[in-house]
């Protein structure tokens, strides 16, 4: 297993075939996405989501409704690449992920919240999976 930091928010995850890149957003190198088998994406903030990381990265791209509109206004290249979850959703991307959150947490009383998720990944043995409920 091998945990990555890439700039502000981003994170890479590699366990035996499964690179998962989460939050590849505009602070991000974009190195970071290289070779992903699966980009996570939490929430439509800018330093989570950049499309041009999203293109570069030419892995299926698993994030929420709200992202996923984002998606389709700003880059919709990307739209048959992009799997819309929701939160106690299960997902086999190579490793389990259980998909969790609701709302972004407050960053000022004055700018309005954001749906938000997060993705618990279980780096388990390799190649030990859940099913996907869908």
């Amino acid at each position: 297993m091998r945990i990555t930091k890439f700039g502000h928010s981003c994170v890479r995850l590699e366990h035996g075939p499964a690179v998962l890149v989460l939050d590849p957003g505009v602070f991000t190198e974009v190195e970071a996405v290289a070779g992903a088998t699966a980009v996570l994406v939490t929430h439509e903030h800018p330093d989570h989501f950049h499309p041009d990381h999203l293109r570069a990265a030419r892995a299926p791209i698993v994030t929420i409704d709200s992202v996923a509109a984002r998606i389709r206004d700003e880059a919709p290249d990307l739209v048959e690449r992009t799997r819309v979850v929701a939160p106690e959703e299960l997902l086999d991307l190579g490793v389990p992920v259980r998909v969790v959150g609701r709302e972004h947490a407050v960053i000022h009383p004055d700018l309005p919240r954001v749906h938000n998720s997060g993705y618990l990944v279980d780096l388990g043995a390799p190649g030990s999976t859940t099913p996907a409920t869908r």
